[in-house]
């Protein structure tokens, strides 16, 4: 349904906000205050993850920071500022496998960090690509496989041994 024919607006989150800011600036070539806005971005999406992450609430803002990373860096390549860019995604690809691994997670919330782990890796990997630094992409790569068999098998282990019955 419609916003207009529930009569109800969706809510936006402030990253969200920022990252549509940033994506009007960049199309207008305004690359100073897209960068600005995605920093807000990415600095809104990273405080609301870390308060989330208390309370297991709001998985998606993972999601807010991998792509305020990644605007960014495109920002930063514009500039010629690789390493930069490098960087930020590097860093949103860190931070989606470290809340990938954290055990103690609810599936759903592990799953999204997964789901923006796949982004970032893919990003990454587009990056090396571009820049012609094969040996990356292949470090990246055979790094990547081994947290993402490790993540599947558990997430395996953890549906198996919730589809036994139980003996009490």
């Amino acid at each position: 349904m419609s916003r207009i024919a529930t009569g109800r607006k969706k809510f936006k989150h402030p990253w969200e906000i920022h990252i549509q800011q940033g994506d009007a600036y960049m199309l207008k070539e305004l690359y100073s205050q897209a960068q600005a806005a995605y920093i807000r971005g990415m600095e809104a999406s990273e405080s609301q993850l870390e308060s989330g992450l208390q309370k297991q609430i709001n998985p998606i803002a993972i999601h807010g920071f991998v792509i305020s990373c990644r605007n960014l860096a495109k920002v930063y390549c514009i500039r010629d500022l690789e390493t930069e860019a490098e960087r930020l995604l590097v860093k949103a690809y860190k931070k989606a496998l470290k809340l990938m691994k954290i055990e103690h997670l609810s599936i759903q919330y592990r799953t999204e960090a997964y789901r923006a782990f796949h982004a970032a890796f893919a990003e990454l990997v587009d990056f090396y690509n571009n820049s012609e630094c094969e040996e990356k992409i292949a470090e990246t790569v055979e790094e990547s496989k081994l947290h993402i068999q490790k993540f599947l098998q558990e997430v395996n282990l953890r549906t198996y041994k919730s589809s036994l019955p139980s003996l009490n």
